[in-house]
């Protein structure tokens, strides 16, 4: 079964992704636009502290091994209609080389960024809106990764009572439901 949103007049587009606060936020659920993971895995066991990764706590952070290619992915529980993700990390140098992908619900990953990073700063990684489940990060150099959050950002929001005041009408095609 896929659970996808359907778009009417009960939403409107999210505006711009901002930088999150440094705050403690709640699983799963939206704070300042981002969204938390609920859960994790490290395939190769090479990440520490991992959880920090998504606690919307910017002062907090998962450590990769030093050694490029071993992800960490961050899960929903429940798949979301997502238009970007926000990354902020740290790392010796000035910038640092990271590839992310994202994982399409009931499909298959798909890599929205390979570049270098500017370390300290969010970044925000736009890719064509749809129903996602994962994102997973990995070093593309030696040097420590230091992943301080991993976002995912929705491209819709619930705004009451609309039934005054249509913010969308019409419909929309989304990558991941038919």
């Amino acid at each position: 079964m896929k659970l996808c949103a359907t778009l009417s007049s009960e939403y409107r587009f999210a505006g711009s992704f901002g930088r999150a606060p440094a705050v403690a936020g709640v699983a799963g659920t939206e704070w300042d636009g981002g969204i938390l993971a609920d859960t994790h895995s490290d395939p190769d066991s090479a990440w520490t502290d991992e959880a920090n990764a998504y606690d919307g706590d910017d002062g907090t952070n998962a450590l990769d091994s030093g050694i490029p290619g071993h992800y960490l992915e961050l899960h929903l529980t429940t798949p979301r209609l997502c238009r970007a993700v926000l990354a902020y990390i740290n790392a010796s140098a000035a910038t640092k080389a990271v590839e992310i992908d994202i994982h399409w619900y009931g499909g298959a990953w798909e890599n929205i960024y390979a570049d270098l990073m500017a370390r300290n700063e969010w970044t925000e990684i736009v890719f064509a809106a749809g129903m996602v489940d994962k994102v997973r990060i990995k070093s593309g150099s030696v040097d420590y990764l230091l992943l301080h959050e991993l976002q995912f950002a929705p491209i819709i929001e619930l705004v009451g009572d609309v039934s005054a005041e249509p913010r969308f009408a019409g419909s929309v095609a989304v990558k991941g439901c038919s």
